[in-house]
């Protein structure tokens, strides 16, 4: 492959894969890839590369959307509590029994899930064999998340409950999407330039997700417990 042919190759994984602009001015600054004002950890961008360079595989194009996975998760809570029709009876339905044992699989789904992630993604706040330590109870919190029930919502057949860990654990696991981003940053760069590039890379429509997971979740956690 010629280096032209190369580069415009790199440029356009690059495009598909991050967002970057094409034709635009480039610089690596503190271990970061910088366009427009906008920084890309390093070790994202390598990651891109690769999958550039590897080309796509069938599951490629869903794993590099990991991190938004409880987008695809909200369809599925509605159809869950639609065809449980929740209520305090309906804990012992046959239908809501049914529906719960899903939601089970999908909570062991994702169980392995963030294990996977947090292997993978997650940037630790300790260094070398703390770091290691640090995702083990970053993924004990997720398994504390995902089964802990109050009482009165630990019945299989409680859908709402069920629905309301994952969506709690969907909230936690998107806001910390910005610190992980951003804290090889900080230090290395001028505060203001990583506030910036964190707001273009995570719109107003992001914060309102979030906002909506947590919605979902309140109402479950802040009623008066069921007898």
């Amino acid at each position: 492959m010629g280096g032209s042919a190369f580069f415009t190759t790199l440029e356009t994984g690059l495009h598909s894969e991050l967002g970057v602009p094409m034709g635009g001015r480039y610089e690596i600054s503190a271990g970061s890839f910088v366009t427009d004002g906008t920084q890309i950890p390093a070790r994202e961008l390598g990651r891109a590369l690769e999958r550039t360079v590897r080309g796509p595989a069938r599951i490629a194009p869903l794993w590099s959307q990991r991190a938004w996975y409880p987008y695809l998760l909200a369809p599925l809570w509605l159809l869950a509590l639609l065809v449980a029709r929740v209520g305090v009876p309906a804990r012992t339905r046959p239908t809501n029994r049914a529906v719960g044992f899903l939601l089970l699989g999908v909570t062991a789904g994702l169980a392995l899930f963030e294990a996977v992630y947090l292997q993978a993604d997650y940037a630790s706040f300790l260094p070398g064999a703390w770091g290691a330590l640090e995702s083990v109870a970053v993924w004990c919190i997720v398994c504390g998340v995902l089964l802990w029930r109050r009482r009165g919502d630990r019945a299989i057949g409680a859908v709402e409950a069920t629905v309301a860990a994952q969506a709690l654990l969907g909230f936690m696991h998107m806001v910390t999407l910005p610190s992980t981003m951003a804290r090889p940053w900080v230090g290395a760069h001028p505060l203001d330039r990583v506030l910036r590039s964190v707001i273009v890379y995570f719109p107003p429509a992001f914060w309102i997700t979030c906002g909506g997971l947590l919605l979902i979740a309140l109402p479950v956690y802040l009623r008066r417990p069921r007898a």
